[in-house]
């Protein structure tokens, strides 16, 4: 069985995290811009559970854009420590791009096209007890 967690940039509320000294601020950002989210939450989880094989643990990030519309565009893998096969690769493109997702907005809460970094997780999973 595969075992995957999947967080989507913009989801949820952001961790709290200490600044980095003379790291650039932007406060308004975060009220201003609304991130590209799934509309159906479940909806890549059931996808690449579907599509991607049994993985080794590790990570695989990828990149896309959203456009206004709510359509994933290509997807470019940004990290993979995986060793992910091409196959693999394919499936993860495919779940995304079938999923409906809600596009950004600007201040002006207009749609826009958005890039999302999106981490997947391929987790461990118990293998049958002996």
């Amino acid at each position: 069985m595969l075992a995957l967690a999947v967080a989507c940039a913009g989801a949820g509320t952001p961790a709290a995290r200490r600044p980095v000294p003379g790291e650039p601020s932007f406060p308004d950002l975060d009220r201003s811009y609304r991130q590209p989210t799934p509309a159906d939450p479940l909806c890549l989880n059931t996808q690449l559970a579907e599509k991607v094989p049994p993985q080794p643990a590790g990570r695989v990030v990828v990149r896309f854009p959203v456009d206004p519309a709510g359509f994933a565009g290509p997807v470019t893998v940004v990290a993979d420590t995986t060793g992910a096969s091409p196959t693999v690769l394919r499936a993860v493109e495919e779940s995304i791009r079938v999923c409906k997702w809600a596009p950004g907005q600007d201040p002006q809460e207009r749609k826009v096209q958005v890039f999302v970094v999106l981490p997947i997780d391929f987790l461990e999973t118990p293998g049958p007890a002996r």
